[in-house]
């Protein structure tokens, strides 16, 4: 195991969840990841481990911590969940037909960049009707599964997601041991 995957599973001060989907994107399944992140600084950590990374404060007491597959793509993720940020922020009586086309535009992009089927992204943005059959997973595949899942293309989802586990059992099993754990 290098450097950069033993700090992401051994040292990395985070719960088992983010620290799967860290690895998920660290190992090429996903082109970025996010989560909030309160345990300070990691910038010089990243860089010495070829880790693309950063944590951008969004309040006083918000940061979230961003980890993608390259420089150009952290930019992106990072920079759309700001004007995210930013756009549901507006109250609910300010918001027009500009603000629903800007916040499509922007959580399309996002779930592209976190991996996540476009049938998923169009349910989550009201394009496509949600499924509820996610409720009927076992608890381990539905925290691996972080989006909405769609009506039409639900198994198409559960398979990517079963991919990603797999991977973690596969290649991480004693992280997976410890997401079993977390969630016990």
């Amino acid at each position: 195991m290098n450097d950069a995957r033993k700090f992401l599973i051994d040292e990395f001060k985070t719960s088992s969840i983010n620290k799967i989907k860290a690895i998920l994107t660290y190992d090429g399944l996903k082109a970025s990841t996010l989560f909030p992140y309160r345990n300070g600084s990691l910038r010089n950590k990243f860089k010495e481990l070829g880790i693309h990374g950063r944590i951008t404060p969004y309040s006083l007491t918000h940061k979230v911590i961003f980890i993608a597959k390259d420089e150009c793509t952290l930019d992106l993720i990072d920079d759309w969940f700001g004007q995210q940020i930013r756009l549901v922020s507006i109250r609910q009586e300010d918001r027009n037909e500009l603000w629903n086309k800007e916040f499509y535009d922007v959580s399309y992009g996002i779930g592209i960049l976190l991996g996540y089927p476009e049938s998923s992204i169009q349910a989550y943005i009201g394009e496509k009707e949600r499924s509820s059959k996610w409720k009927e997973e076992r608890r381990t595949l539905m925290n691996i599964m972080p989006f909405v899942n769609s009506v039409d293309n639900y198994e198409e989802e559960k398979r990517l997601a079963l991919k990603w586990e797999k991977h973690i059992m596969k290649n991480y099993p004693l992280l997976y041991v410890d997401y079993l754990l977390d969630i016990i």
